[in-house]
Formats: C-alpha cells, sequence, structure tokens
C-alpha cells in the first residue's frame, strides 16, 4: 500500500491528476496523503496504460515533427531565394546544383556500370515508382534524412512520393552506394553465373547456360 502523493511520484504524473483519475474510478480519496489499497494501485495501473501513448506512436510523433520542420525550413529557404532573386543577386539556386551534381554522375556512369564486383552490402535495388520511404529504408536511414538530402538539390518531396532512377542514384551515392535497376541485377547474375549439377558457380554466356540448363533437365 502506498499514499496518492507516494503513488503519482512513482508513476510520474501530478497528485491532482491522481486525485481526478481516482475520482472517476470512484476510488475513496480525496487528498495526497489518502491511502490506496493493493487493489486501488492495479486498477489505476490498467488505466494510465491504457491512456498512455505507446513507444512507437511516440516514435511516429517525433517523425511527424521532424518532417514539419523540415517543410517549415524549406519555406524559409524559398523566401530567401525569392528575396535574392529580388535584389538580382547571382546566387546559383539548387535546381542548378541538381543538374551539376547529375552531370556529375554521368561523368563516372561507364565507371559505376563495372564495378560488378562491388559487394551486395553496397547494392541498393531500384524498384519502378520506388519512393522516399522505401529508398529510406533501403539505405538502412530515416526518411526524414533523405527528404532532407533532396531539399539540398532543391527538391521537396513527401515521405510517399516517388523518385526517378537519377534521383535515386544521387542519394545513394552519397552513402558510398551503387543503385541499380532490378532488370540490371538479374541479368548479370545472368550472365555471371551458372547453375551446375553439383551447385557449382563458374562465368557463363546465355547461350552456355541455356544449353546447360537444357541437359540438366533432360
Amino acid at each position: 500500500m502506498m499514499n496518492v502523493s507516494e503513488y503519482a511520484s512513482d508513476v510520474g504524473v501530478t497528485v491532482k491528476e491522481i486525485l481526478e483519475l481516482c475520482n472517476k474510478l470512484d476510488i475513496k480519496v480525496s487528498k495526497e496523503d489518502d491511502m490506496l489499497s493493493d487493489d486501488d494501485i492495479i486498477i489505476l495501473d490498467n488505466e494510465l496504460a491504457s491512456i498512455q501513448p505507446s513507444e512507437e506512436s511516440t516514435e511516429e510523433l517525433e517523425e511527424l515533427e521532424e518532417l514539419e520542420d523540415i517543410e517549415e525550413s524549406y519555406e524559409e529557404q524559398i523566401k530567401e531565394e525569392n528575396k535574392a532573386k529580388k535584389k538580382k543577386t547571382a546566387k546559383p539556386t539548387n535546381k542548378n546544383d541538381f543538374k551539376e551534381k547529375r552531370k556529375e554522375m554521368y561523368k563516372h556512369k561507364e565507371k559505376l556500370k563495372s564495378n560488378i564486383a562491388a559487394s551486395e552490402d553496397d547494392v541498393v535495388l531500384y524498384k519502378d515508382n520506388m519512393t522516399v520511404a522505401q529508398l529510406a529504408d533501403s539505405l538502412g536511414v530515416p526518411a526524414a534524412q533523405v527528404i532532407k538530402k533532396l531539399m539540398t538539390l532543391g527538391m521537396m518531396m513527401a515521405i510517399n512520393a516517388s523518385l526517378d532512377f537519377d534521383t535515386a542514384e544521387i542519394i545513394v551515392s552519397d552513402y558510398n552506394k551503387t543503385l541499380k535497376k532490378e532488370s540490371t541485377m538479374d541479368e548479370v547474375n545472368f550472365e555471371e553465373l551458372e547453375i551446375t549439377a553439383i551447385g557449382k558457380k563458374t562465368p557463363t554466356t546465355h547461350h552456355q547456360y541455356g544449353e546447360r540448363l537444357l541437359s540438366i533437365l533432360t
């Protein structure tokens, strides 16, 4: 047993809130020194557990608040850019930065394509209509972090917005990873590996793979 004041301190709420809750639950106490029975404490514990937000809900609220902060920051950034345009200052826009970064990506395109031997941990698969949330999940980072990177490219996108391959590739490169389309990965696996009767993997061509597979099946 414990009194109302001790119980309030134990559960991290005010004495006033406990007294109001006791009144709602028809528990006969009226001041902080009144004693609570074991049954009263069990009833109060169950009631508090049902009305307190879950940890998951709290995380969702924190992420929403962070996204709201990002949107406010982006709006302020747009306002500043508009002021700069009115003053006719020669400041490069984020859109131009995005174009320059895309040009730099294509400059090293062949090198990226030839890096077939990269570890699977360094390869992110791109799916058609891949969303910001899906890309963040593939990278193992919060969606808000990806949205911030998109903002630096002059793009304000919602968590469920779809990304084109070029934009996703730029984001992925910031994490020192390589983005590949699923169809490209399938083709690489088909050309580089063959499945033999004993499970050994060796380099092969389309034609050799078809002949070997046919011989195994027959």
